[in-house]
């Protein structure tokens, strides 16, 4: 699932902690889920890792974090008070990525279903949380962490799915910490634009 932002955060992590080259990569198609996806995770949903000893873990942000446990350096700072902060900058992150990926969906409906106060609720709060984050862009910082690693997933997606938006435009302090990523090794091999 190139396209999606979950997969994306654990592929970037990976590749920054140099473990991609040990993970072996199962394309899904989630209209066709394969019995083998359901077995390991009864959600079936993607990205889930399986270990060679048979553990599971179903989330991204799980995922990560276990693969971050793996090797030095970290990407999660080690002080509580230092994660917490992270671990919120995630969540607003993930938050946008879950709002765009639901707005993307619904208009895979028929049209004749689809609900335009649905779309609208979700496009307002995007634009708002995009607002909300360019104001604090300080608090994510310059350096890859998992809370940088999820907002350029998010960001990736939205320019992805709603390229009309147009927010590189309005927000040009947050197009341009998004550009500047964009030149990492790992964030160009997991772009979800073809």
């Amino acid at each position: 699932m190139r396209r999606s932002p979950y997969a994306r955060k654990v592929l970037i992590t990976a590749i920054e902690k140099g473990l991609l080259n040990k993970i072996t990569c199962i394309q899904v198609d989630l209209r066709n889920k394969p019995p083998e996806l359901q077995q390991f995770n009864p959600l079936g949903k993607i990205p889930t890792l399986v270990t060679e000893t048979g553990g599971c873990y179903y989330e991204s942000s799980i995922i990560c974090d276990y693969l971050d446990s793996l090797t030095e350096p970290k990407l999660m700072p080690l002080d509580n008070d230092s994660q917490l902060k992270i671990r919120n900058l995630c969540g607003l992150s993930d938050g946008i990525t879950n709002l765009a990926v639901d707005h993307f969906k619904e208009t895979l409906r028929p049209e004749q279903k689809q609900s335009n106060g649905l779309k609208k609720k979700f496009q307002t709060t995007i634009e708002a949380s995009l607002i909300h984050i360019n104001k604090m862009l300080p608090e994510f910082g310059t350096e890859l962490s998992p809370a940088t690693i999820a907002l350029i997933s998010a960001l990736g997606y939205v320019s992805l799915r709603f390229p009309e938006w147009k927010w590189r435009e309005t927000l040009p302090e947050l197009s341009n910490w998004d550009l500047e990523f964009s030149t990492r090794e790992s964030v160009k091999q997991t772009s979800p634009v073809d």
